[in-house]
Formats: C-alpha cells, structure tokens, sequence
C-alpha cells in the first residue's frame, strides 16, 4: 500500500504491507519512510522498531485508532445511507452516473448532508458537509476499483479535507497488490517482538 497525504506545502509518503489475520489482528509493515511494524487489536496496538530495537504498546478505545489505521478496501453499499437512517433528498441521473443527495435529521437545526455520485453502479465520490450551507467539508474520490477473488475491492482513492472552500489536506490510498498471505507473507508481517526488549506502555483512554 502506498499513502500520500498532502497539504499544498508539504508532503509525506508511506510505503508498506497490511496484513489481514485470525482474531480481529491487522498487522502493519511499513518500509518506507522507516522501518516500522504494528500490531492493531480491538483495544491496543503495538509499535515495534526494529532498527531502534523499541517496542510500545498503545492502549485505546475500540473505534479510535483502529478504525483510523485501516484503508478502505470494501465497495459501499449502494444503501449504505439509507440504512443508517438518513432521509433521500434528491436524485438525479445522467446516463451511466447518478447523484443522491441524503439529510441526517439527528441535529435538525444543522442537518449534515451527504452527496454520493455512483457511476456504473460504483461510487465514484462522496461529500460529506456538516451542515446544509458548509464550505467545511470531506470529499471521497474513488479513483480505481480492481478485482480479487471476484470480487471487487477499492485500489485507488483519495480523501480530501476543504476549510471554506479552501483545500487543506488530500491523502490518497494505492492498494498496490491484494493476494491470500503465504508463508513468506506471515513471516515478513506478522512480526514478533524479543523476549529482550521492554514494551513501553502508554494509553489513549
């Protein structure tokens, strides 16, 4: 997987490996810029540096960092929205591309309102305002979709951050390669920390 976040003055770019494993584990390897390895369970994660000979061990709330380390690979659901209770607005179509426009009614003075463009049955890019009239937005482009064991999985995609209007920060995802691990996956991911080392501990709680 390679991760590129920019802010219009500065970039940074990560180079790495994502294993999926048994008992709810994600398992990172990241080459570049440093050598680094994590561990992501639902509770804690483990950072390990090799080369530095360190190890800690993160303690967080299960919808923190976990869900903030993982790319986005699964298509979504077309109903997505409808299912989570928000209300259809508007619908409008133009050959192969279609435009949904959905309202959250939980905070009725300042509704947030979601635009999903779908092309080809594929969503190709979601908006995401807090409220009705925001220039404060996140914008989700999905750039390239690829095939894996017949299904399809999102390769290629961005996400975008606008103050104002104004473009603050755009981080794109490029799943590189998707397979089922072998052994010289699990023995290159699925690192273990030696004996040797002490775990530091710090809490996000």
């Amino acid at each position: 997987i390679l991760q590129t976040t920019s802010n219009g003055i500065t970039e940074s770019t990560i180079t790495g490996e994502i294993l999926l494993a048994g008992n709810n584990e994600i398992f990172f390897n990241i080459t570049e810029p440093v050598h680094q390895q994590m561990q992501l369970t639902n509770n804690n994660t483990i950072i390990y540096y090799p080369d530095d000979m360190r190890a800690f061990n993160i303690e967080h709330n299960s919808t923190d960092l976990r869900t903030q380390s993982i790319p986005q690979i699964e298509p979504l659901d077309l109903n997505y929205y409808d299912q989570l209770g928000y209300k259809k607005v508007n619908e409008t179509t133009k050959g192969d591309t279609v435009v949904i426009q959905y309202i959250s009614l939980a905070n009725k003075k300042n509704p947030s309102l979601i635009t999903q463009k779908t092309i080809n049955g594929n969503t190709a890019q979601l908006i995401v305002a807090s409220n009705l009239a925001s220039k404060n937005y996140l914008q989700l482009d999905f750039i390239e979709y690829g095939l894996f064991n017949e299904k399809e999985y999102i390769k290629n995609y961005s996400i975008s951050s606008f103050n104002n209007g104004k473009l603050i920060e755009k981080t794109t995802y490029n799943i590189m390669d998707i397979k089922i691990a072998d052994n010289t996956d699990l023995g290159r991911i699925k690192f273990i920390i030696p004996p040797e080392i002490n775990i530091e501990v710090r809490s996000f709680n």
